[in-house]
């Protein structure tokens, strides 16, 4: 028997047929449905924080974020690296983002009077100071070492690495991805060097 294909008995006249949603129409749409909730998720956030009195630091590119001290300087190891008491434990800190000659490596022969008068440089910043500080990505080095942007006072507007850029005791040196301030202090470096500021009129860089 020859089979018919009758839909009579089938209502298909009163349906509308809606087309399929690609694949990236429903990405789409759950990306937008997932940026929602979490920008819903934030703003409560805030105003619970708000609440309780905290303040949740808003920055932006190139600005100081949260900055955690003051801390009670130590000592003074060398122009890039000291020591400071936090919670009661001496933590070592190395200037990010700067080098300067050194003074006191084990290789004697690496040592410089360069890298005394940095030593002294920074000594005369820090001894008997308190200072704030600010991490990038990083928190240590390979050394135990912390990672810090350090300032001389809590509004993020004195920053010692700045300092020795812009009085040429310093060089820029940043490895990703610690790189926040860059930029900046390549602009300061520039300027010393053109104006042959500390280290860059003897040549010490070169």
């Amino acid at each position: 028997m020859k089979q018919t294909n009758d839909h009579s008995n089938n209502d298909y006249s009163n349906k509308v047929l809606v087309p399929a949603q690609s694949r990236a129409q429903r990405r789409a749409a759950r990306l937008k449905k997932l940026r929602k909730g979490l920008g819903t998720l934030a703003m409560a956030v805030i105003v619970i924080a708000g609440f309780y009195g905290y303040v949740i630091p808003m920055t932006r590119a190139g600005e100081p974020s949260a900055l955690e001290g003051p801390y009670p300087v130590v000592s003074v190891t060398d122009g890039d690296t000291f020591a400071c008491e936090i919670d009661g434990e001496k933590q070592k800190v190395r200037l990010i983002g700067v080098d300067c000659p050194e003074s006191v490596h084990p290789d004697a022969s690496k040592n410089s009077a360069a890298g005394e008068e940095a030593s002294a440089y920074t000594k005369d910043l820090l001894t008997e100071k308190k200072v704030w500080l600010e991490f990038d990505t990083e928190e240590k080095d390979r050394y135990g070492r912390l990672l810090c942007y350090v300032y001389l006072d809590g509004e993020g507007k004195t920053m010692v690495q700045e300092l020795l850029l812009s009085d040429g005791m310093a060089q820029v040196s940043t490895y990703p991805p610690n790189v926040k301030y860059e930029d900046r202090f390549l602009k300061l470096q520039r300027k010393a060097r053109s104006e042959k500021k500390g280290f860059w009129a003897e040549s010490a860089f070169e």
